[in-house]
């Protein structure tokens, strides 16, 4: 399902606020700068990323090993990719946060299935059970940071660590992505309970969800809109993305790009012509931002507007990617994507993939 990207295939269209310009088709500066050895038999998935140095990032994710599975974890020195091991980490692990090089949380599962989280100071790991199952983590310092994610039941909670423990604290609902600006200023996103995206706002003390413009489905038709991800470039400047569906009866549905922004004050949408939605989203670290869709490709928005898209290099012999998350290096004007590649024909295994993003 590879598809590039065209100025007039993601044209975007605001409502109620004007136009936004088209996205381009750009040449890729994207090369792929990791993939895991190919075994014939065992899956291997990054969920995962996090950057916390001009040379330093970890990657997360899990692999199945015959009927067992095991979490991973790869660690970048910002020449090469190197997988470490941590101590006790047998279960599957689903993202990894930082603030720095010696101030690192990895959130997971056990092999039998509990919530825990690991902490690397910059010399050894230690752990810590947490009761929870986490879908993203925000990073602040030694003592701040904030995960979400929960379970299916819809029953709103999040995490907290004050410098010494992981506390529970109420949500308004599920989130499943957070970004955040300082402790008292973060933001976490997903899908309202009316088939409309949700964020909640935390002020240091406690969550409130937002009011967001409404999407509308066209007349006839029925639908949804949810985030998938959401990044604070600043507290004046916050992206959410994800996707807007809709369908009209006896009629082929449509996928649609679903971008809002946060200027400081309130919260406007824009939502594209294409048939794709947003995955992954992050700051450039110039004011703008990086999104994945579910057609692989990046694409860039600069902080004046300007957007290009970039399809993601598909490694020889390769076919499809899965993206699965994505950040931006500090200070290096670098991206750093993760995901799985199909296998090559005949093989029965998907393999973890990095690719990256040299400015």
């Amino acid at each position: 399902m590879q598809k590039t990207l065209t100025a007039a295939g993601l044209a975007m269209v605001m409502l109620g606020a004007g136009a936004v310009p088209a996205v381009a088709a750009s040449a890729s500066r994207w090369r792929t700068s990791y993939i895991s050895k190919d075994t014939g038999y065992d899956n291997f998935v990054l969920d995962s990323v996090a950057a916390v140095g001009k040379n330093d990032a970890w990657a997360v994710g899990w692999r199945d090993q015959g009927a067992a599975t095991s979490g991973a974890v790869l660690h970048w020195n910002g020449a090469k990719w190197n997988e470490v091991k941590i101590p006790g980490s047998t279960g599957s692990l689903q993202v990894v946060g930082g603030s720095s090089p010696s101030n690192v949380w990895v959130l997971g599962l056990t092999a039998q299935g509990a919530g825990a989280a690991w902490h690397w100071n910059g010399k050894a790991w230690t752990s810590v059970s947490t009761g929870y199952r986490a879908s993203g983590v925000a990073v602040l310092s030694a003592n701040e940071a904030l995960a979400v994610g929960g379970d299916e039941s819809g029953k709103g909670t999040g995490l907290h660590w004050d410098g010494k423990k992981w506390r529970t604290v109420p949500m308004p609902l599920t989130a499943y992505r957070i970004s955040a600006v300082s402790k008292n200023d973060a933001w976490a996103v997903g899908e309202n309970t009316n088939n409309q995206p949700y964020a909640a706002h935390w002020n240091g003390a406690k969550w409130t969800a937002v009011k967001l413009p409404t999407v509308t489905v066209p007349r006839g038709s029925s639908g949804f809109a949810n985030f998938t991800d959401v990044t604070a470039v600043s507290k004046n400047n916050v992206w959410a993305a994800g996707r807007f569906y809709s369908i009209a009866p006896g009629k082929p549905g449509h996928n649609r790009t679903l971008l809002m922004h946060w200027n400081g004050k309130k919260w406007s949408s824009a939502v594209g012509t294409h048939e794709t939605y947003a995955l992954n989203i992050t700051s450039d670290g110039a004011g703008g931002i990086w999104y994945t869709t579910f057609y692989k490709s990046y694409v860039h928005r600069t902080k004046s507007g300007r957007a290009t898209a970039n399809a993601a290099p598909r490694p020889p012999g390769r076919n499809d990617i899965d993206i699965r998350d994505l950040d931006h290096v500090p200070g290096a004007g670098k991206v750093l994507a993760v995901g799985q590649v199909e296998p090559t024909s005949g093989d029965q295994s998907w393999d973890a993939i990095i690719q990256q993003y040299d400015h």
